[in-house]
């Protein structure tokens, strides 16, 4: 019996819908923990594949992208799957939209305490690939304030500003 073959980008992009849904449905996928288990969804439209592609086309999915450059983004990573708040960017732009590490101990992104020079440290991965030092703080809130600036001033757009929160 003679096997159909799905088109290579028609597999891949049913690859991310496949685990898009069993991060959000299947409670014995890895990640589920951090989606479905924080009640991430997908849309109820994009339950049916065809739904999803469509949108995924019209929405600048690349089939012929390299790995890592057209990967799907949630723009707000408190809500779930859908049209309004997906997007298809590369690996940088979506590792700069999540969330601070849980071993963040500043409560800011890109910003640490540098114990040996007892400073506040900005660190930036400009392009996703080459670190930039910013400079030392004496407290986090001069770190906070010259890392909107440093953002603002070079329009680093893949940046979030980041509020002071009044520590």
């Amino acid at each position: 019996m003679k096997q159909c073959k799905i088109p290579k980008s028609k597999n891949r992009l049913k690859q991310v819908w496949r685990k898009m849904m069993s991060r959000c449905y299947n409670p014995k996928d890895d990640y589920y923990y951090k989606y479905g288990g924080k009640g991430i969804v997908v849309c109820e439209e994009w339950h049916n594949f065809s739904n999803f592609e469509k949108w995924s086309i019209e929405h600048e999915y690349d089939e012929n992208a390299p790995y890592m450059q057209c990967q799907l983004d949630r723009i707000d990573n408190s809500k779930g799957y859908c049209p309004e708040n997906c997007r298809w960017t590369n690996a940088h732009v979506q590792r700069m939209n999540q969330g601070i590490a849980k071993t963040n101990t500043s409560g800011y992104k890109c910003i640490s305490y540098h114990s040996l020079c007892k400073k506040w440290r900005i660190l930036l991965t400009i392009g996703g690939k080459k670190q930039k030092h910013i400079g030392f703080y004496l407290t986090k809130k001069e770190a906070v304030d010259a890392y909107n600036k440093y953002i603002i001033d070079n329009n680093l757009t893949e940046y979030k500003i980041q509020e002071w929160k009044g520590e």
